[in-house]
């Protein structure tokens, strides 16, 4: 079967001929997948790339691309290992290298019942940690949902994630000229515990962690997991989550307008910004640019954010580079603007984007 799908043209297998593989730019690339929405994409991501970009080296017959890097984040393990299992070898993420487990081994409940007092004068936690809202028995296997929980176990190892970051970059930058630019880009949906609960805190230590690099954040909005059937109380507390959400990212994505800022403590130390959280935003929905549910949508919005390879790890003169105002000609002759949202080649609108006001719906071509 994992034969089959390695060759599968809608699982993003086949043979694609040298000549049509874009070509790496001179950059350290950094791929993030927060939650199962998030690693789901990245997954989607890396057999694109496999497919799509040239490797370093295509001779030995193993791709090798020393300068591309994924980082699959999640509090379930279990469901981590049970997909990866099923997947192809291009999409499979190597839980040794490529995976970082915020899961809690015991029964939360208890820790939490223990650590109360410590709850209450951690400088990390004592601001917005509520553990007694926390109704979970266990975090092995997910957040439950409960974004709180999702951040709780994020700052717990928030040390060891930014040491993983730097050294995924370290290994990136091998090769590299000192003037290559680092990319930076997190995929996560905004209605889970894990992702929902992590994804502003990924996006400050990102920030923290590589000052000069370019982020991208692709963010998959509630209808995405509606979409897949869920029972009424689930689908209710991911509307919930989701709208809390977004009310965090529009928040901090308009801290030059409020005039507020970022403030948390981690294990190795505060991040304190103005700025918001990433540079360039998109939300990506289940719906078209007339409000209709499109067919198979949690696959196709799963595949949109991935299918401009050359955003990600091509050549960045179609992409991040674009951001900065420079001309640039699209498919149909047209000269657009960098900051165009037509740069991003989907399909159809089904991406915002803006770098304040990320909840605009893109116009119709």
């Amino acid at each position: 079967m994992t034969m089959y799908r390695s060759l599968l043209l809608n699982a993003d297998g086949g043979i694609i001929d040298v000549s049509q593989q874009a070509e790496q730019d001179n950059a350290a690339v950094l791929c993030i997948g927060l939650g199962g929405t998030g690693i789901n994409a990245l997954r989607n991501l890396k057999a694109k790339i496999y497919n799509r970009v040239r490797p370093d080296d295509s001779v030995s017959g193993a791709k090798q691309y020393p300068h591309i890097k994924f980082l699959a984040v999640d509090t379930d393990r279990v469901l981590f290992n049970s997909v990866n299992y099923k997947s192809s070898a291009i999409e499979h993420l190597d839980p040794d290298q490529e995976f970082f487990d915020l899961s809690y081994g015991g029964p939360i409940s208890e820790y939490f019942r223990y650590h109360a007092s410590d709850f209450e004068n951690d400088p990390s936690l004592k601001e917005w940690f509520r553990h007694t809202d926390i109704k979970a028995l266990s975090a092995q296997a997910g957040a439950g949902g409960v974004r709180q929980l999702g951040r709780f176990l994020l700052i717990k190892k928030s040390a060891e994630f930014k040491g993983r970051l730097l050294r995924l970059a370290a290994e990136a930058r091998i090769g590299l000229s000192d003037n290559a630019p680092t990319y930076v880009h997190i995929f996560s949906g905004v209605s889970g515990g894990t992702g929902g609960g992590i994804f502003l805190d990924v996006s400050y230590i990102v920030r923290d962690a590589f000052p000069e690099a370019r982020t991208c954040g692709y963010f998959f909005l509630p209808d995405v997991n509606i979409v897949k059937g869920l029972p009424p109380t689930a689908e209710a507390f991911v509307r919930v989550n989701g709208y809390a959400a977004m009310q965090e990212l529009d928040y901090c994505m308009n801290f030059e307008r409020n005039g507020d800022s970022w403030h948390q403590q981690y294990r190795f130390g505060e991040i304190a910004s103005r700025q918001k959280p990433i540079d360039l935003c998109y939300l990506i929905t289940a719906r078209d640019s007339a409000g209709n549910v499109l067919d198979d949508a949690y696959e196709y919005a799963t595949n949109v954010v991935t299918d401009c390879e050359k955003a990600y790890a091509g050549d960045h003169s179609v992409g991040v580079h674009l951001y900065e105002g420079k001309e640039y000609v699209d498919d149909s002759g047209a000269k657009v603007k960098g900051r165009d949202w037509r740069l991003l080649p989907s399909p159809i609108p089904l991406i915002a984007q803006r770098e304040c006001d990320v909840l605009e719906r893109v116009p119709d071509s």
